[in-house]
């Protein structure tokens, strides 16, 4: 009995030993672990009117806490400052060294039929700590989008060179028989002759 008790007493604090890492692991994570990823200069600077289908060109200054080169993906999304519609813009890997950066990022393209108005760029990048993943948001200063020209014709192009003759295809079956037409004129009966040949 006394070795049943002290074998539920050892898993008993086994146990708890175990939520205790776990509890100090997720408090860690969630609030004393920082991401090595944060940006300086929110919200990202950049053109104040583009011509949609033009990429925005943003200054962004990215720093990396850590001492290696890091590599993270970020969501890419163009909203409509008024009507608050969004268009989602390809997401993108990047990688960033230690310390910190500033850079002109023309990698947000705005799509060629979007309408004139007033619009933002704006992301959330997702990076892997020791023992959970961070989510870090960015967004640009509004800037105004101007509608694209509608695309000019071109001239028409010179007439080609003529192509080969093609190929003489076969022949075609005999056709039907015309039907017969009517019988002609009688000529008229010449002179009656004499016996020997003259009149």
């Amino acid at each position: 009995m006394i070795k049943r008790t002290t074998l539920f007493n050892g898993l008993l604090g086994t146990f708890g030993a175990l939520l205790v890492i776990a509890g100090a692991l997720y408090m860690y994570a969630a609030h004393i672990e920082e991401p090595y990823l944060y940006y300086q200069n929110l919200p990202f600077p950049g053109d104040s009117a583009i011509v949609a289908g033009e990429p925005v060109s943003l200054s962004v200054e990215r720093c990396n806490r850590s001492k290696v080169v890091k590599r993270y993906g970020t969501t890419h999304t163009l909203t409509d400052v008024e009507s608050r519609q969004t268009v989602l813009l390809p997401n993108v890997e990047v990688s960033i060294e230690p310390g910190c950066h500033r850079s002109i990022s023309k990698i947000n393209i705005v799509p060629v039929d979007t309408k004139a108005g007033r619009y933002i760029v704006s992301g959330v990048a997702t990076v892997e700590g020791a023992f959970s993943t961070h989510r870090i948001a960015w967004y640009s200063e509004p800037f105004d989008v101007i509608a694209a020209p509608p695309a000019a014709k071109g001239e028409p192009g010179a007439t080609g060179a003529a192509g080969p003759p093609g190929v003489k295809g076969a022949t075609g079956a005999a056709g039907r028989q015309g039907i017969d037409g009517p019988p002609g004129a009688t000529g008229a009966q010449g002179a009656k002759g004499t016996f020997w040949g003259k009149q």
